[in-house]
């Protein structure tokens, strides 16, 4: 007799980085029945019967792609769904996993931490996408959760795409940068090989040349914006204009952009509530979802009205660039800078060795 059990929908898609690692010994136990399990170490052999002898064959599950899916071997990262005759235990050895950096789809998605406890508190989530109080895990019955167990998979809800960090720590000793703070500036009167933790909240129009061996770590909610906030607007010609926009000394070239985007080789962008605006080449052209900058007379025109909405214009080419190496950047929502065209908002110059993990870089 076939056995089935009926769960929320989810669509997963996880990809893993794990580092610092030596050899873990996690020793899993297993309920007679359906089990939410994981992977919490790096094997060579990752087929489930290997990993779990005692599991019914054919009874390994995940969902990809809105269906579940039959499988057989395991990924970091991924929960699923196991049966098994009997309760038992299983001790599995490999390399220990200390962080992993999942891709979250919005809605449910089933997910596991590493080789060690995490608690819930500690999960990173730079943009912000977990929902409180959707974390659940199932014994038999869905409980929820204080900590995520090394073995064991669980579900959580998020409310967009995005990522989550498990088990990533701030570098011991680094130095704490606020909302407000001048980055470049402390990173300048810094020695080479500091760290610093980017503190939760919007950090605006900070361009960074880090120093060899920099590292930039963000809190949860620390966001790098590339953009001005626009409030004064005035009207022209049934349209909305805001002037004194000194910004886009940069040209691409002419022969770089398709036909209807003729615009891209500038890099600047408007943004209504995170949206961004379609930058047409004449001010006839203006029409709503549309915005045109007069470069000319340092004014940017639009037609939807802004009453009750953010309004903020592309204007710091780069977060991070500069020619120094071994530099690393984790856990920081990136976005809205003017990033020139064939260049993105984290480039270096002749750099080595960057390593840029866990962040969600959007709307550059």
């Amino acid at each position: 007799m076939k056995r089935f059990l009926l769960i929320p929908l989810v669509l997963f898609l996880s990809y893993t980085i794990a580092d610092n690692r030596n050899e873990c010994e996690v020793s899993i136990s297993y309920q007679s029945g359906w089990n939410l399990i994981s992977l919490p170490v790096e094997v060579g052999d990752a087929h489930y019967q290997s990993l779990f002898p005692n599991s019914i064959e054919g009874t390994l599950y995940a969902f990809t792609d809105n269906v579940y899916s039959g499988e057989t071997e395991m990924n970091l990262g991924q929960g699923y769904w196991l049966f098994f005759n009997t309760e038992g235990t299983e001790i599995l050895t490999g390399e220990c996993v200390n962080s992993l950096i999942i891709s979250m789809n919005e809605g449910w998605n089933m997910i596991s931490g590493g080789s060690y406890s995490v608690d819930i508190s500690d999960i990173g989530d730079p943009g912000g996408i977990i929902i409180e109080n959707a974390v659940f895990g199932f014994d038999g019955n869905y409980f929820t959760p204080t900590t995520l167990e090394p073995g064991i998979g669980y579900w959580i809800k998020t409310n967009n795409t995005g990522f989550m960090i498990i088990g990533s720590a701030p570098p011991e000793g680094a130095i704490e940068i606020f909302p407000g703070d001048d980055i470049n500036y402390i990173v300048d009167n810094n020695p080479e090989g500091t760290a610093f933790i980017i503190k939760a909240g919007i950090h605006r129009m900070q361009e960074i040349y880090p120093k060899n061996g920099n590292t930039f770590w963000g809190e949860t909610g620390a966001i790098l914006n590339g953009s001005r906030v626009l409030t004064e607007f005035e009207t022209e010609g049934g349209l909305y204009y805001v002037a004194n926009q000194t910004q886009g000394d940069w040209y691409g070239g002419s022969d770089i952009c398709q036909e209807g985007w003729e615009r891209c080789n500038h890099p600047e962008d408007l943004y209504f509530d995170d949206e961004p605006l379609r930058h047409v080449t004449t001010l006839a052209d203006v029409a709503p979802g549309k915005w045109f900058f007069n470069y000319d007379n340092d004014r940017i025109y639009f037609a939807d009205d802004p009453t009750g909405h953010t309004v903020e214009t592309s204007v710091t080419y780069f977060a991070f660039t500069n020619s120094a190496s071994s530099v690393t950047i984790q856990n920081l929502v990136i976005e809205k800078f003017a990033s020139m065209v064939m260049m993105g908002a984290v480039g270096s110059t002749g750099g080595e060795n960057w390593l840029v993990e866990g962040n969600e870089v959007r709307l550059n």
